[in-house]
């Protein structure tokens, strides 16, 4: 049997991340119930795992609970030697869809063998997590992240930069008297 040492880092203005040793044995639905008691969450919400594809695409995606119609698996028929072979193998894990917590997990180590038995098991607790229930994003703010996520931060909008393409190319609406 393989262990895997992982770091599962949250999404959030502050560093909080939590170390924590699985076995190759252990499935998704483990490893998302270990993130949860490791951050004080209550695992009420529904989630998802997902390995990033090529581009906007996931290559795979696991929810805690079916969805519908869709033959996808769960979180429950998938072992973490089916998602994890390397050191630098990383999923994502989305937690509670309209607050949409965000952790990021990376395998940091494998071994053979482990002097701890007992998995899932937290190694290290590095920040204090968040509350889970105060999560908060005003509608600017969703829209600055996903802004720079889809154009990087060295398009970032200067507040005082009234033309977002910074050209003098555009005429005002207020040149034409159709538009008055």
């Amino acid at each position: 049997m393989n262990f895997f040492e992982v770091k599962v880092l949250i999404e959030t203005k502050n560093t909080v991340y939590r170390d924590l040793l699985l076995s190759s044995e252990n499935n998704l639905e483990e490893l998302f119930k270990a993130i949860i008691d490791a951050f004080g969450f209550e695992g009420k919400q529904m989630a998802s795992f997902i390995i990033e594809g090529d581009g906007w695409q996931a290559a795979a995606e696991y929810p805690l609970e079916a969805l519908g119609e869709n033959d996808s698996k769960l979180m429950s028929d998938i072992k973490l030697s089916e998602v994890f072979k390397n050191i630098g193998d990383h999923l994502t894990l989305i937690y509670d869809y309209m607050n949409e917590w965000k952790f990021q997990i990376e395998v940091i180590g494998l071994n053979e063998q482990h002097s701890i038995k007992e998995t899932p098991a937290l190694l290290k607790s590095v920040g204090k997590a968040p509350n889970e229930n105060e999560r908060e994003l005003s509608g600017n703010d969703a829209e600055s992240i996903l802004m720079n996520a889809i154009l990087g931060d060295e398009f970032a909008e200067d507040e005082n930069d009234d033309d977002l393409f910074d050209s003098d190319d555009f005429d005002s609406l207020d040149d034409y008297e159709e538009y008055q």
